[in-house]
């Protein structure tokens, strides 16, 4: 600042009249949000260094959890600002193909319905926006990843299935 302060980037978009939402104001709304999805018996923030267990010490499957990825700018006119990529990531123990594809099916189409647009925040047409129950400016699932490359992760030794989406959180300033 012109003034020798040290001013964060919220003191910065406060200033200037601007959207004020940090990653940290999203993480509620993520957590809400995957917390929705019928099936999963755990959502986490960050990615875990063991799985955890229930009180029998079984795994918790399937886990889900969620952590920043990276951060990209948005052009400067008419309003600058970023876009905060976060990847989201269900585990399932991987047993055999057959099994884990039919455990995670249902996750396939159910956690991007958990993010589909909020029934009380619209753009200036009228269109319904995803907003994290307000806290972002946007928030939208940009893709998935399966496969051979992205499909399979390992925690503590242990082998699992997974889908990954990106969740690109729009934090727009005047």
């Amino acid at each position: 600042w012109r003034d020798g302060t040290n001013r964060t980037r919220r003191d910065r978009r406060l200033a200037t009249g601007g959207d004020v939402s940090t990653y940290a104001d999203a993480l509620p709304g993520i957590q809400e949000r995957l917390e929705s999805v019928p099936g999963l018996a755990r959502v986490i923030p960050g990615e875990p260094s063991s799985m955890p267990v229930d009180e029998a010490g079984a795994l918790i499957s399937p886990l889900c959890y969620f952590l920043f990825d990276s951060t990209q700018a948005l052009p400067q006119r008419p309003k600058r600002g970023d876009k905060c990529m976060v990847m989201i990531r269900v585990l399932v123990r991987w047993i055999d193909n057959e099994h884990c594809e039919e455990e995670l099916a249902p996750f396939v189409d159910a956690v991007p319905d958990a993010f589909d647009p909020d029934i009380h925040a619209a753009d200036e047409d009228g269109h319904p926006l995803p907003t994290l129950g307000g806290r972002v400016a946007m928030a939208q699932l940009l893709s998935a990843q399966s496969g051979e490359s992205a499909g399979f992760h390992t925690i503590a030794d242990v082998p699992y299935r997974s889908i990954a989406w990106t969740l690109a959180i729009t934090r727009k300033a005047n």
